[in-house]
């Protein structure tokens, strides 16, 4: 295995500098005895390889190897890491209403128990034609956090660790896009010891399989079983087609792999699985935008607050549009009010134009508005008399000969004081009795009082009340007297 060559700190200094002014990203792909270092270049919609190496670790781990590289000026550029895919979980499957607000790591730990100290994981939401699944890998913690902790003391970009199957899946979808009537599809990729094998659905990794490279048998069970997995657990009625990764000399096992599973296989452009192609997939993955890929780092930052979600390198962006938005309202303002002195200097002239002033029209409005109110007002709170003819009935002695009903309500146009108000508000019965020679007072009076004060309709409105105007005359019968009650509103009303 080949050492990345020692740098003088000259040199080191000279690395930082040139590195901190490209526009790329650093793949480090960790074996189990060496790091794989590939490091790119963006260059408009290409990328140039700068650099690409293998550095081998001891018993101290790969953490002192990361170290060597941070002060060699090797990793200024973003950095993504990643593990052996047979190091990896990963499951995709629909979340119950109890698991939608808990972390991905709460929900793999418990199943996960071979992992010594527990896990980190990232989740993916995907749309299937069977509802919302979630794509969860996880990882051992320690491995995670031992390379994460290196990564933040280096300063300088950031840092992801991204599954390697995903970004062997983009890798590959540069080299050739799926057809586009194609859906759901299998990316085959063969290896040196072992390929891979990546379900897919719109270009979005949902499962893997490892299989032996050489092994006839071994491939054909690894697509079996992603095939069962999509059918199955995901709901998928059937797979699209497959996409062989071996160059155009395997046209044989694409012809035999479709006629076994009677759907398509395309060949397309090698895609070899090696140490160093991972390290290249995944220094392509850190010149794509962060939310394309899962990055299992997530599970070990804080929880994002004012800083993380408003970073400062937007506030020159932020205050520019403010300013923009302020001159436009400003102008906004200006036309509003340059048309608004057009209207009123149109109600001017046409005002003068048909003798009138705009100050009297104003108080003829108030004026008519008053009216209006009170009108409003009579309205709301008028007396129904219909209800009282209806009980009227019922309070009237049938020794009463009805001969008068006077009903007066309290609505007036003009200013009046509380009590000329409250006294234009009465109701009073008028009749005739007819008078024994022993009676005085006619019992009609106490008998029509007291029905009133029982009523409930009377004792609303007219609770007051009053008998007056006794008048004895001679009838044709004999002696008769005409009597008058009054009901009136309660004292202290004040026409309200």
């Amino acid at each position: 295995m080949s050492r990345v060559p020692n740098l003088s700190r000259d040199d080191r200094t000279m690395a930082k500098r040139t590195t901190s002014r490209m526009k790329g990203a650093t793949g480090i792909f960790l074996g189990e005895d060496s790091l794989v270092v590939t490091t790119l270049r963006r260059r408009s919609v290409r990328s140039r390889k700068l650099e690409s190496f293998e550095l081998a670790f001891g018993p101290e781990g790969p953490a002192a190897a990361l170290r060597q590289l941070a002060d060699e000026g090797r990793l200024a550029h973003e950095v993504v890491c990643g593990l052996d895919p047979r190091r990896i979980f990963s499951i995709t499957r629909k979340l119950g209403a109890d698991e939608q607000e808990r972390e991905p790591s709460e929900l793999l730990n418990r199943q996960l128990t071979s992992f010594e100290g527990g896990v980190v994981a990232a989740m993916q939401a995907v749309k299937l034609p069977s509802g919302t699944h979630h794509h969860m890998v996880a990882v051992q913690r320690s491995t995670a956090v031992e390379l994460h902790e290196v990564l933040a003391e280096r300063g300088g970009g950031s840092q992801r660790f991204v599954p390697v199957p995903v970004a062997l899946m983009h890798l590959a979808r540069r080299s050739q896009r799926q057809p586009r009537r194609w859906h759901t599809a299998l990316r085959l990729m063969p290896g040196d010891e072992h390929g891979v094998i990546a379900l897919c659905h719109d270009d979005t990794a949902l499962a893997w399989q490892l299989y032996d490279s050489g092994d006839r048998e071994s491939l054909l069970i690894a697509v079996l079983g992603l095939r069962s997995h999509a059918q199955d657990e995901l709901g998928m009625t059937k797979l699209d087609g497959m996409i062989l990764h071996a160059g155009d000399d395997n046209a044989a096992l694409a012809e035999s792999l479709a006629k076994r599973f009677e759907i398509p296989c395309l060949t397309a452009p090698e895609v070899r699985i090696d140490a160093h192609t991972m390290s290249h997939a995944l220094a392509l993955s850190g010149l794509r935008p962060q939310w394309e890929d899962l990055d299992l780092f997530s599970d070990l930052r804080p929880h994002g607050g004012f800083r993380h979600n408003f970073p400062s390198r937007v506030v020159p962006a932020l205050l520019l549009l403010i300013a923009g938005l302020s001159t436009y309202l400003w102008m906004e303002v200006d036309t509003l009010e340059i048309a608004v002195a057009k209207v009123n200097a149109q109600i001017e002239r046409d005002a003068a134009r048909a003798g009138a002033q705009v100050a009297d029209l104003t108080g003829l409005h108030d004026k008519r508005e008053r009216e209006l109110n009170v009108i409003h007002a009579f309205v709301v709170r008028r007396v129904f008399w219909e209800d009282y003819l209806r009980e009227l009935p019922k309070v009237v002695p049938n020794t009463l000969n009805l001969q008068r009903l006077d009903g007066r309500d309290a609505v007036i146009l003009k200013k009046k004081s509380a009590s000329a108000v409250a006294k234009l508000k009465l109701f009073s019965v008028t009749g005739d009795v007819a008078l024994n020679a022993r009676e005085t007072q006619p019992r009609e009076i106490a008998q029509l009082t007291q029905a009133l004060q029982s009523s409930e309709l009377f004792q609303s409105n007219f609770p007051v009340v009053e008998g007056s105007n006794v008048r004895l005359q001679s009838g044709k019968s004999g002696a008769e007297a005409t009597i008058a009650v009054t009901c009136k509103p309660p004292k202290g009303w004040v026409g309200s």
